[in-house]
């Protein structure tokens, strides 16, 4: 081709960039190749053997581990291996088949199925509202013990969306840890306010155990993908699975289910706040 692509030093050999770009192409190119073949294949075969599925943690223990029952009965010959992690795994260094990821998906040796959104929304207990009051606008939170699903225990700037317009608060959270379902439990037993998935606290809702604080105000919406490696093309187990949670999760999506009208009844908010005032 005339373009140097490999540079060769005494102790290693290594891709220039023009080789990168050629090598990137042309993996591309086989890839297609193997899912062609795959696909052919599996026309004539039965889903069988092992299949490796990497979940995020609340997502999968939410949605996806309740189906599993139903899926292993559909398909007698795949042995099924879960792993749960918020984590983004390594798909070809781990040895996955298949994981579903929330988040944009920006490595592309990846084919992506989006599955849908998770809308965030503000929530508190009536017991923390009686003590420290109901916020009604953003920069109310200030003042309140705010709990995140972050890593972060700094200031934290956390963007709210209302109809278009977006105002972003500055809050210093009292509680900090990666892990979406902990801190719902936390917001239940009154440690705090939080943004948390709708899809957690529907039934928390219903039953009066959670208040939606500020409910025209939403936090950010998260997508869920399913992904799985090109080069490995749809084999029958990996698209076996695919069709069942398409059927059953895609097609409902559940998580985007938060009724506004399961909001805790506006006059046991009013009487909290004024038996708050009461006391003071």
């Amino acid at each position: 081709m005339g373009i140097r692509l490999l540079q060769r030093t005494t102790r290693k050999l290594g891709l220039t960039d023009s080789g990168r770009i050629y090598y990137d192409y042309c993996a591309r190119v086989i890839a297609e190749a193997k899912q062609a073949n795959a696909s052919m294949r599996h026309l004539q075969a039965a889903p069988r053997g092992v299949l490796r599925v990497s979940l995020p943690e609340t997502f999968g223990r939410f949605f996806v581990l309740p189906l599993m029952p139903e899926f292993l009965e559909s398909y007698p010959e795949i042995q099924l291996k879960l792993s749960f992690s918020n984590r983004k795994v390594d798909l070809i260094e781990e040895n996955y088949d298949l994981a579903i990821r929330k988040g944009e998906i920006e490595d592309e040796s990846l084919i992506r199925i989006m599955m849908g959104h998770s809308q965030q929304h503000i929530y508190a207990s009536p017991d923390y509202i009686t003590q420290h009051g109901l916020p009604e606008k953003p920069s109310d939170l200030e003042s309140h013990n705010w709990l995140t699903a972050t890593d972060e225990v700094g200031n934290l700037a956390v963007p709210l969306y209302k109809e278009g317009v977006v105002e972003t608060v500055t809050l210093k959270p009292r509680l900090a840890m990666r892990d979406h379902e902990a801190i719902y439990r936390m917001v239940k037993m009154g440690a705090g306010i939080a943004l948390v998935p709708g899809f957690l606290c529907n039934d928390d809702l219903r039953d009066g155990g959670l208040v939606r604080v500020m409910p025209e105000w939403v936090g950010t919406s998260v997508v869920f993908n399913a992904v799985y490696p090109s080069y490995k093309g749809l084999a029958p187990n990996t698209c076996a699975f695919l069709d069942f949670i398409k059927e059953k999760l895609v097609r409902q999506r559940p998580w985007e289910n938060t009724d506004l009208r399961n909001e805790f009844p506006k006059h046991k908010i009013a009487k909290l706040v004024q038996g708050q005032s009461m006391v003071g």
